[in-house]
């Protein structure tokens, strides 16, 4: 009933004769009601049957949440169960309108990798509702210490919630629903010596890597940080390199502007602003001396983790998502202190995230960079660190124990 009068009123509203300015300024703040009343008119299935095992995901995109989608079905598939890969593609305002045919009425579970405020849209995309039968588990990912309450709130249409980090899990207190933690399961990258080398690595330079995503918020992901560091470390040597590579910066040019007078007229640093496939992204790491990520919040660390799986050492912030798999004791793990956040994007307020202590980043730098033998053993650690908590038998254990026993396999 709730549906129908919401396509009505729509309907109506567009045959108004309505200026354009306005139109589109009520309608960006409708489409926001109408979610949240589509929302609360949403339920999971009080009960679930046996079924298809369903992975959901913007399999077809490149992101951090695109990335968690494909992870998890590749990993799951290694482990032998049959999965269904769902791509939920694009999302638009009209899909809270849409009903999909056909729907998902045959039970079984769907692990959906949105966070919530796209729950809605994915849940209507994909068909499921309180008559699917459907086992609904969430993947979500917060960067801050206390998840919105609209992530709470959501947390209604989900019979389980996966997360990455144990930071994640504390953010989502008073969820409605489990919260698990189940790390991210990140594949061991085979490296080779006989691969060519990146095209950006400087031969015989100490190269450093910073990679980030500028939808990602560049407040968060701090790559001013990073330069400011590799410049205090090794402020007149130029044996040394940083790239910093991102991407979507076209659709932020005031970061992107910010970024690039941060690294000023410094020749050893270059800004990579492009959309890479896997390949390119793995060999640049595999080819780089040293991964530095002084973010402010991570809700995983997934580029950290892949730098660690490839035998890099990592100088990152102490603090957050990654400190599962880092750990205090690690020589790149950088102390820092919790300030309020400042985010000129207004992404993220109203709490406390990291600072991380720049001249402490800068002399692990320049120990790294003078020891070569200091760097492999850090290098190994990273390795060791990683096999320990992110390899795919602990995802096995992990995914075993919260699938059902029958869920379909390849035999």
């Amino acid at each position: 009933m709730i549906h129908r009068a919401l396509i009505l009123l729509r309907n109506i509203w567009q045959t108004l004769p309505v200026p354009t300015p306005i139109r589109r300024k009520v309608g960006k703040y409708s489409w926001v009601s109408i979610d949240r009343i589509v929302s609360s008119h949403m339920k999971r299935s009080d009960s679930f049957a046996p079924g298809p095992l369903y992975v959901a995901g913007f399999f077809t995109q490149s992101s951090g949440i695109a990335a968690s989608a494909k992870l998890c079905a590749t990993a799951l598939e290694a482990l032998d169960y049959e999965v269904h890969r769902l791509d939920i593609g694009e999302l638009r305002h009209e899909h809270l309108l849409t009903d999909v045919s056909p729907p998902i009425t045959e039970g079984g579970t769907c692990i959906i990798h949105v966070n919530p405020p796209e729950l809605t849209y994915a849940l209507k995309r994909l068909g499921i509702s309180q008559h699917s039968q459907v086992k609904v588990i969430g993947y979500w990912a917060w960067e801050l210490p206390k998840a919105p309450p609209q992530w709470i709130s959501r947390s209604r249409l989900c019979h389980e919630v996966w997360v990455p980090s144990t930071f994640v899990a504390t953010a989502l207190q008073g969820a409605y629903c489990p919260v698990k933690t189940v790390p991210h399961p990140v594949p061991t990258v085979q490296t080779s010596a006989s691969d060519q080398l990146s095209a950006f690595i400087p031969e015989k330079k100490f190269c450093c890597v910073c990679m980030f995503d500028m939808r990602s918020s560049l407040a968060r992901k701090n790559p001013l940080g990073a330069i400011k560091a590799f410049k205090f470390a090794f402020p007149c040597n130029e044996d040394v390199s940083l790239i910093v590579k991102t991407q979507h910066g076209d659709k932020y040019p005031a970061s992107l502007a910010k970024l690039q007078a941060a690294a000023g007229s410094d020749q050893r640093i270059k800004l990579v602003d492009a959309v890479w496939d896997k390949t390119q992204v793995e060999t640049l790491i595999r080819d780089c001396d040293v991964f530095l990520s002084l973010h402010r919040a991570e809700g995983f660390g997934l580029m950290i983790a892949e730098a660690m799986s490839m035998a890099k050492p990592v100088i990152a912030t102490a603090w957050s998502g990654n400190m599962d798999f880092l750990g205090e004791d690690y020589f790149g793990a950088i102390p820092a202190q919790l300030v309020p956040i400042c985010d000129d994007d207004g992404i993220y307020e109203g709490q406390d995230w990291a600072a991380p202590d720049i001249a402490e980043a800068a002399r692990r730098l320049r120990n790294l960079q003078n020891d070569p033998e200091k760097a492999r053993a850090v290098g190994a650690d990273s390795r060791t660190r990683f096999n320990r908590a992110l390899s795919l038998d602990a995802y096995g254990a992990l995914v075993r124990e919260r699938l059902a026993a029958d869920q379909p396999r390849n035999t």
